[in-house]
């Protein structure tokens, strides 16, 4: 019986992720899951109000966001795609 539980808890965990050491800096978070490492991103994004004001869904980068995803003034579809760069996955 124990044998089953540690099994069924082991596959029911959400996959963990390692990030890249430049986002981990940035975002403060080393490992953890996808879903949460989005959220960080985008209260990173909230905090330092890096939101275009006139065009909402365009991100002006700070140095340190732009160190990591290479972009000044972008859309957020031209570089989450590649996100998984900066992410990997941990067994």
């Amino acid at each position: 019986m124990l044998l089953e539980y540690v099994y069924r808890d082991v596959w029911l965990q959400p996959m963990q992720f390692k990030l890249d050491l430049r986002l981990a800096r940035l975002l403060g978070i080393h490992t953890q899951t996808r879903p949460v490492i989005i959220n960080a991103l985008w209260q990173y994004i909230k905090t330092h109000r890096l939101q275009d004001p006139a065009e909402r869904e365009y991100i002006n980068c700070d140095k340190y966001l732009e160190q990591v995803i290479h972009h000044h003034h972008s859309h957020p579809d031209s570089w989450l795609p590649s996100f998984s760069f900066f992410i990997s996955f941990l067994f």
